[in-house]
This record gives structure tokens, C-alpha cells and sequence, in this order.
């Protein structure tokens, strides 16, 4: 700072205006810019609705059945034969701590996958959605929420958490 801008007005000036920039909710304009914003995949879990980039879907599907796994973790539903591979099904109301109403059975299994992990969440109903704009969240595996009340989910960190992986034996 040069020698004016020293002055103690200056300083409470630089660092009232820091203030009020620090306590507006940022937005953040997606991949898409300014115009229409990136594609993503929607689906409801209950009364909630998630989003995911579609750089980590691998496939939605209609399971047959979904088998229960004794002393699993209360968020894993789980598990589904899905396109010849068997897929761990999670409740994603549960994982993110989420109070919800009972939703049912799930009918569809949305397929999260990376080189080293794949994974699934129970879902109602799926769509797309473009997503221009969205206020940054600082929950684990969300990236923020829209306007609308859209969840945007952090896939990446959800596929890489050690938290996701259920490596418990069960002594008889």
C-alpha cells in the first residue's frame, strides 16, 4: 500500500468492503458459462432432488431386486446385480444425514463409477437439467444447492471417500 492508502480510514474502508464480499453467498457459473449452463442428471430420492455431473455416470437402471446386507451401515441399502456386476446401493438421505419421510422401495438405482470405485444410489425418478448457477456448500460430497433447491452432488469425493467403503466382518 502506498503511503495514502496506510491511513486507518483506509484500512477500515478495505476491510468493511472485504467483509460484506466474504458474507455474500457465492455463486458459482458452471462449466456451461453464461450460456444455459452444463447438463446434468436429476433424480429424486423421496421429497429431495440430487444432481450429478454426467463425467461420473455410468448408468441408471431398474434392478430386479436389491438384497439386504446384515450389519451394513443404516445409508447402505444394499446390494443389486446391475448389467452383469454387482453394485452396492446406497441411501443417500442416510449418508448425508438428511431427515426424511419413508420413501418407499427403490425403483431405480443410479451407477456412479471412477477407475477404482463404483457405486450405487436408490432413486424414484430421473430427468436432466441444465444448471447454470449455484450457491458453494461446504457439506461432505455436496457441491452446492441451486435456487431451486437442487442438491449438487460431489461425485468425485463421494467415489474416493473412505467413509463409502464397508469392510466389516460379521462374528458368528
Amino acid at each position: 500500500m502506498s503511503e495514502p492508502e496506510k491511513g486507518e480510514g483506509n484500512i477500515r474502508r478495505v476491510l468493511r468492503e472485504r467483509a460484506r464480499a466474504l458474507a455474500v453467498r457465492p455463486v458459482e457459473v458452471g462449466p456451461g458459462g453464461g450460456n444455459g449452463g452444463r447438463l446434468y442428471l436429476v433424480f429424486d430420492v423421496g421429497p429431495d432432488r440430487y444432481a450429478v455431473s454426467y463425467d461420473y455416470v455410468r448408468t441408471v437402471a431398474a434392478p430386479r431386486e436389491i438384497v439386504s446386507l446384515p450389519s451394513a451401515p443404516a445409508w447402505v441399502v444394499g446390494i443389486a446385480h446391475i448389467r452383469g456386476r454387482i453394485v452396492s446401493v446406497l441411501d443417500l438421505n442416510q449418508l448425508l444425514g438428511i431427515e426424511a419421510q419413508s420413501t418407499g422401495p427403490v425403483t431405480l438405482v443410479v451407477v456412479l463409477g471412477s477407475p477404482t470405485m463404483e457405486l450405487g444410489i436408490g432413486a424414484h425418478m430421473v430427468g436432466e437439467e441444465r444448471i447454470e448457477a449455484f450457491a458453494r456448500q461446504g457439506r461432505r460430497f455436496v457441491s452446492g444447492v441451486t435456487e431451486e433447491g437442487v442438491i449438487l452432488l460431489d461425485a468425485q469425493t463421494m467415489l474416493q471417500s473412505e467413509k463409502i467403503i464397508v469392510n466389516e466382518s460379521i462374528r458368528s
